[in-house]
């Protein structure tokens, strides 16, 4: 499944799109604020580069969010963000702490997430052990948030190690030197209910003021499961925070924050597609005769051949358009209580204390950050609930036992300043983190008849909850850096900038060197000791130690020094015009692919690297009140981290890895407007065009499965032309909003509709298979004056029930032979959502 591009496309588009921004550029302006006073767009002072500044004046792509459009919008996640802003995706994986931010089409499908997620400046993104993506403490509920910038883009100098293809920094509400305070509920269908509340006021006027906060949240979820009738995709939170700020001098100011947050999410409303269609394994091979008889190349015609040639010569996949309902959910009940699975559990604790200290021209920062995320798992991970009456048949069940455990902090010193025509960032930075899983999850065979529960495989045909859980499973990351940024003012409209980061890594991972597939369906028991090396431990069952699980550890250690650079040119030919032109690098760090691993070696992936070109353009025109900006940028990336099936030499079964993609290239198109038509109505618009291209991504004929080989369709498993997984190709937001009085009285009316578009976006690199293109409708109205806000919502008006999110899993159900099979877990979509928020302010 090859597809070929136009090399065409790599010459016109920069004449094209240079062009297009040089048209940006708007005539000259008078200067004189006070003529452009009344009727004019908004502009928000942003610290996206760690300096207050214009967000018209940052030559970066950025996105902000205030609170009331947050609030008008019903932004309450991370997760949100992947609607509302085009050119960023935010994806969940098989389970709920499987959270998979993604940028300009440089998709997070294994290690750590290519998005850096921060809140006031502090990384709050990790990465999970046994299974894909950032971990739940992504999927928690934003909680007194002032706004949040969105940078797309790499943004190591700014953001740290994590910020490889952009960042999310959530500024949260600074304590006041005057009493106030907020109060909100929202209710809404099927059960959705949230109650926030905080104030602020000073404890010595001047020098030191408190901030409190508390937010409740419950939801009983819009589907059922039609096996139990009981309620999936439910939710509740409790969270609360604390914050001071202490400014003894009017040269140093001292900001501390706590929050802390107990949530409960059941299994999602997710669906499993399994395999239905064959496609033949190229260079495949067959035995025509008993176990060991050599094997012979498959027919070119498999018509007619018998059920095991076909079997052999061809591999089940999904094809076509990815569909599911609430009739496909298929959750079995617990079988250690007989009731639903209780899911995901979490406390997650996050502090930051930030100093600041004017002198040397600048401002000399200390930021420090903690997290503490513990979360305990306990759900269905074969999605399924159909029986298997083959009694050969490799058909298992599979619960999820997982224990996670992640703490890091990090610290920073800066300094921010500037003399005469040069300005500068220059500072240290250490992270420190610690991951830890205990793993209990069980396999057991679905069919307890199976003739595989008796002589001589003795695997498991109900679940065994003796089963020994496997020994701490560990990674810690040390991280230290330094960075710079130089600018230099050359007159009144050229600035030039120089920046860059050095950056050590190293990352300790050990494993135990038994899975719970030994224990739970193998039924092997673990010594009590580890014998020495010498007696081949890595064998699951040798001959001195026979059905036994070796009691041991493995581990081995990453490291790698890494400088990513910026070079940065601006040119503002008046207040109302800038532009930009900048080449960065950005650096994310390799691994090894732990999730089953029993032994380290050959499990090794390799970092990412991306080397981005950018123009830019921002631009206000009408006395401020147009704004359009726009951005022409292309990826080079490389090494791109994928989880696959791997099948290395002398291996009998496949087992899952990690590979690298040699090269992947992203080009892309970005523009966002807001015109302020009158002074009662205003329209917006956002749009993204990103293709994002495997040109080289072979796995290799010796180390890829029979799988791979027939989702490429040719015998390397060379996905080289396809398009990468999870990109929509277009994504389109719009909005338009009426305000203005009510009646002679002190409150205003406001109504808006909202419009989103995101076009197909194939699963993986296969592109056998596709999500839908989908579209939204959302309306909004109320009312408010300077003390209360009435929101009446209809999100998804016209209850578009298009699959907007799913992911690649192993279908351990339905095996492919004795392989496992391939499946997709789809996410059922939001359907029509309505409900009202009100607040109030003193």
């Amino acid at each position: 499944m090859k597809k070929t591009h136009p090399q065409t496309r790599h010459a016109l588009l920069p004449l094209a799109l240079s062009a297009t921004l040089l048209a940006l550029s708007p005539p000259a302006q008078s200067q004189d604020s006070a003529s452009r006073d009344a009727g004019r767009l908004e502009e928000v002072l942003v610290t996206a580069r760690k300096m207050e500044e214009k967000s018209q004046s940052v030559p970066l792509s950025l996105r902000v969010l205030t609170f009331d459009e947050m609030q008008k919008q019903g932004f309450d996640t991370l997760s949100d963000s992947g609607l509302l802003l085009p050119g960023v995706t935010f994806d969940i994986g098989g389970f709920v702490q499987d959270t998979r931010p993604a940028m300009r089409g440089m998709q997070n499908e294994r290690g750590r997430p290519s998005v850096a997620i921060l809140i006031d400046y502090i990384d709050a993104s990790t990465e999970n052990l046994s299974i894909a993506g950032g971990s739940s403490a992504l999927y928690t509920r934003l909680l007194d948030v002032e706004r949040m910038e969105v940078v797309k883009g790499p943004q190591t100098l700014l953001y740290g190690r994590n910020a490889f293809g952009g960042a999310i920094n959530v500024v949260t509400r600074r304590p006041a030197f005057e009493w106030e305070g907020r109060a909100g509920v929202e209710v809404g269908n099927e059960g959705r209910r949230t109650l926030d509340a905080g104030v602020s006021g000073p404890i010595i006027d001047d020098v030191l003021a408190v901030r409190a906060s508390v937010a409740k949240h419950d939801f009983d979820g819009f589907y059922d499961n039609p096996n139990t009738g009981a309620d999936v995709g439910t939710e509740e939170s409790l969270a609360g925070s604390l914050a001071l700020l202490w400014t003894p001098t009017d040269r140093l100011k001292v900001y501390t924050r706590y929050q802390q947050s107990d949530e409960k999410y059941s299994q999602p409303a997710s669906a499993l597609v399994t395999w239905s269609d064959r496609l033949p394994v190229p260079g495949g091979t067959f035995s025509a005769g008993p176990p060991g008889s050599p094997g012979q190349p498959c027919p070119a015609d498999l018509g007619g051949v018998p059920p095991s040639v076909l079997q052999a010569c061809t591999r089940g996949v999904v094809t076509g358009k990815l569909e599911a309902s609430e009739s496909d959910i298929d959750f079995s009940l617990d079988p250690a209580t007989g009731a639903p699975f209780p899911g995901l559990e979490q406390t997650q604790r996050f502090g930051t204390l930030q100093a600041d200290y004017e002198v040397w021209n600048g401002t000399l920062t200390y930021l420090a950050g903690f997290m503490k995320n513990d979360s305990s798992d306990r759900s269905d991970t074969d999605y399924t609930d159909y029986p298997a009456t083959n009694p050969f048949s490799f058909s298992t069940s599979t619960i999820n036992l997982l224990d996670y455990q992640f703490e890091h902090q990090s610290h920073e010193i800066r300094h921010v300043g500037e003399h005469g025509a040069f300005s500068w960032i220059g500072g240290a930075a250490v992270y420190l983190e610690e991951s830890t899983l205990d793993n209990a999850s069980l396999f057991w065979m679905r069919n307890p008849d199976s003739l595989l529960g008796g002589p001589p495989f003795n695997l498991a045909t109900e679940p065994n909850p003796g089963a020994k859980p496997n020994n701490p499973q560990t990674r810690e990351t040390e991280h230290y850096s330094v960075f710079f940024s130089l600018g230099y003012q050359l007159n009144d409209q050229w600035r030039i900038t120089g920046e860059g980061r050095y950056s050590e890594d190293t990352i300790d991972y050990r494993v135990p060197t038994w899975s719970r597939q030994q224990v739970s369906l193998q039924q092997q028991v673990p010594l009590s000791f580890c014998p020495p090396e010498t007696d081949d431990r890595d064998v699951p069952q040798s001959q001195k130690y026979p059905n036994v699980a070796y009691d041991c550890f493995d581990q081995d250690r990453v490291k790698s020094q890494v400088f990513t650079p910026r070079a940065l040119v601006e040119y503002m030919p008046s207040a109302d015009a800038l532009y930009y032109a900048s080449v960065t690098r950005g650096f994310k760090p390799g691994g090894f692919a732990a999730n089953e691993a029993v032994i380290l070696e050959g499990q090794r992936y390799q970092e990412e690297t991306v080397t981005t070109y950018e123009i830019g353009a921002k631009t206000e025109w009408l006395n401020n009140r147009f704004r359009l900006n726009g951005a022409l940028y292309f990826n080079d990336y490389r090494d791109q981290q994928i989880g696959v099936q791997q099948q290395p030499p002398g291996s009998v079964t496949p087992i899952p890895g990690i590979t690298n993609a040699a090269r992947v290239e992203v080009w892309g198109l970005e523009f966002d407007s807001s015109w302020l038509v009158t002074n009662n109505f205003q329209i917006s618009a956002a749009y993204a065009w990103t293709d994002a291209v495997f040109e080289r991504f072979t796995q290799t004929r010796e180390g890829s499965t029979a799988l791979n080989k027939a989702e490429a369709g040719n015998i390397d498993a060379d996905f080289s032309g396809n398009y990468v997984g999870k990109n929509p190709k277009h994504a389109f937001n719009a909005s338009v909003d009426w305000f203005g009085q009510l009646g002679g009285s002190d409150y205003e009316w406001f109504a808006g509709a909202t419009g989103l578009y995101r076009s197909k976006r194939y699963m993986d690199e296969s592109n056998l298979n596709y999500l839908p293109e989908f579209t939204r409708v959302n309306l909004r109205a109320g009312i408010e004056n300077s003390r209360y806000r009435l929101i009446a919502y209809v999100d998804n008006v016209f209850d578009d029930d298009e699959i907007t999110n799913g992911q690649r899993v192993v279908d351990l159900g339905n095996p492919d032979g004795f392989a496992p099979g391939r499946g997709y877990l789809l996410h059922m979509p939001l359907p029509r959502v309505y409900g009202l928020r009100l607040s109030a302010q003193f």
